[in-house]
């Protein structure tokens, strides 16, 4: 399945009301980014994207680098 049709289907389920309802939040790669704008309360938690006008600092080149796996 490709990104874009994981993140249609996470529109389609209201996948970010159910887990504000639970009160839960997940990790999810950069193509999720556009599902991760969520205000003041995010639910879903994703990398950083430089775009030719604005370059990553230090850190979030530092925690985008990060391996999920690591973090156990």
């Amino acid at each position: 399945m490709k990104p874009r049709h994981l993140v249609a289907a996470a529109r389609r389920d209201h996948i970010l009301t159910h887990l504000r309802a639970a009160g839960l939040g997940a990790l999810a790669d950069l193509g999720f980014l556009d599902l991760a704008h969520g205000g003041d309360d995010p639910v879903i938690v994703t990398g950083y994207k430089a775009t030719r006008a604005r370059k990553l600092t230090p850190g979030e080149k530092e925690g985008t680098g990060i391996p999920l796996d690591s973090m156990n």
